[in-house]
């Protein structure tokens, strides 16, 4: 089985650490800045509200046409500098977790620098086959569209 595949993104936010965290670990905004995102839905913790861990989200979104729903459970959160959840592919078996750190930057701790980590590793041959061909592809430029779009979204 190959490897974890890994996208990392990182982005300055014309916006204070702890905003940045509360938009971007809020499940219900996932849809506004996530490309691929279409809904979610909260299976265990507070809807619209910043995730603690132990908040379990079932994340469904669209990848070549297909709908396919991830199952996120967050591991570890401390605000407002570092979030990490881990998930599984309900139809194909996926594995993977996403983290974010967050760094206040700029004059007076006004700015932040966000980074978004994704670490995934496919579990049956098909899902490698299609990873390696157009699917890590996908994820890549849903990441950096993602982060131009939470960027506009918070600076606006």
């Amino acid at each position: 089985m190959p490897g974890p595949a890994l996208i990392s993104h990182s982005i300055v936010i014309e916006r204070p650490a702890a905003e940045v965290f509360d938009f971007v670990t809020t499940p219900s905004n996932w849809p506004r800045w996530y490309p691929i995102t279409r809904k979610v839905e909260m299976k265990r913790g507070v809807p619209g509200v910043p995730a603690e861990a132990g908040f379990e989200v079932d994340e469904h979104i669209r990848i070549l046409g297909l709908p396919f729903t991830f199952a996120w459970r967050f591991s570890y959160v401390q605000a407002p500098c570092y979030a990490t959840y881990l998930g599984r592919a309900r139809f194909w078996g996926g594995l993977a977790s996403i983290q974010y750190y967050l760094r206040p930057t700029g004059e007076g701790a006004t700015a932040t620098l966000f980074e978004r980590r994704l670490e995934y590793v496919q579990t049956n041959p098909l899902s490698q086959v299609l990873d390696l061909l157009v699917v890590r592809r996908l994820f890549r430029r849903a990441s950096q569209n993602g982060l131009a779009a939470m960027k506009r979204a918070l600076e606006e």
